[in-house]
């Protein structure tokens, strides 16, 4: 009788002796899936070994079962290290063409950003050859003067319009009324004015009431957008460029030394540009540095143009003095350290923002600068 969980083939194994063959479990799991009457098929290497361990187990041959037993463990070793040397072998074959591939893909990433670097700098290259940078400016005294006011004949002046007397021009661009105002030209016997910036496409010509109310706001065409370089409101006064005679250089642009640049403006009545016409403002002066190196070129070169154009300065309530005085229009640095906070260099682009430079061009350019008035 079948011990409980135990089954009649597991005890003929028990009684055999072989509890210690690891390899019974096999046969056994082989024998519950075999039907009735089949040959049960063992999971040795060889078909005689299968054979004879049949017939040990039928027959209780203890002895041979041993004897198969180490034939089995030294067939699976055999087998086992056959199998290692080619699975060591195929692994062997995989990392080295891995190992190939890497390589390649390292070699052609190199050949690749090689390629870039060459190409960024080849960019580089052209770039500086279209927009060299402007050389530093010489040592001089600016002056400007203040325009008091937009005049019909400054405006002319400015924009070099051309009066349609014949009214040859409106026909041939068949327009018979002001754009902006949805009058018809010459109505009362106005002028009618052509700006310089008129095209087919455009047709940029008003009633002369139009420009000049137009270009009193702003100093873009009302119908194409065309800026022109009209004088700002800056006050009367001069630009000193000069050089540190010690030779200091501002932080982050060693050893490059020192632009520096003063302003002055005299005290004067206020204009009707200004912040309360006819009212006085007293005397005001500036110092700022900038590095004698391509940075300070640069800003030097927007600096020039922005004073002889009237946009660095304005007379305006000052937020630290607490009055109406010459103040700032376009911000500069007035110290050689410091950083940003402090009004003064370093102040380069980085990955948090753009430096000094950057933010030049960026409020010259607002404020309608243009570098072509340095030509």
């Amino acid at each position: 009788m079948e011990e409980e969980g135990v089954t009649s083939m597991e005890m003929s194994a028990l009684e055999a002796g072989i509890t210690d063959w690891i390899d019974i479990t096999r046969f056994l799991e082989e024998q519950e899936r075999c039907k009735e009457g089949e040959e049960h098929l063992w999971k040795l290497p060889h078909a005689a070994l299968r054979s004879r361990a049949a017939m040990a187990v039928d027959f209780g041959m203890q002895q041979e079962l041993y004897a198969l037993t180490d034939q089995f463990d030294e067939n699976c070793a055999a087998e086992r290290a056959n199998v290692c040397r080619l699975l060591l072998g195929e692994a062997d074959k995989q990392v080295k063409e891995l190992t190939s591939k890497r390589d390649y893909i390292l070699m052609k990433n190199s050949f690749r950003l090689e390629r870039k670097l060459l190409a960024e700098k080849e960019a580089e290259r052209e770039a500086r050859e279209k927009n060299p940078p402007p050389r530093l400016p010489d040592t001089q005294t600016l002056w400007f003067t203040t325009t008091p006011t937009l005049s019909e004949n400054v405006l002319r002046t400015i924009l070099n319009w051309t009066v349609d007397e014949t009214g040859d021009i409106r026909r041939q661009h068949g327009v018979t009324h002001d754009k902006i105002m949805c009058t018809e030209l010459g109505e009362d016997k106005e002028e009618v004015v052509v700006l310089e910036c008129c095209t087919p496409e455009f047709k940029c010509i008003f009633n002369k009431s139009t420009v000049l109310e137009a270009f009193k706001r702003g100093n873009k065409c009302p119908s194409c957008g065309h800026a022109y370089v009209i004088h700002g409101p800056q006050p009367t006064g001069t630009m000193d460029i000069s050089y540190d005679t010690n030779h200091q250089s501002c932080d982050g642009h060693e050893p490059f030394g020192t632009i520096v640049i003063n302003y002055e403006f005299p005290g004067a009545v206020q204009t009707e540009r200004m912040h309360t016409p006819g009212n006085h403002y007293d005397y005001d002066s500036r110092t700022v540095y900038l590095p004698a190196d391509e940075t300070g070129a640069r800003c030097a070169q927007w600096l020039i143009a922005g004073f002889k154009q009237g946009k660095l300065f304005r007379v305006g309530e000052s937020k630290t003095r607490h009055g109406v005085y010459v103040v700032w229009n376009i911000h500069q640095k007035t110290r050689r350290n410091g950083g940003f906070a402090n009004h003064g260099w370093p102040d380069e682009t980085t990955a948090d923002g753009p430096g000094h430079l950057d933010r030049l061009v960026s409020e010259c350019t607002a404020q309608n600068v243009s570098l072509t008035d340095l030509l």
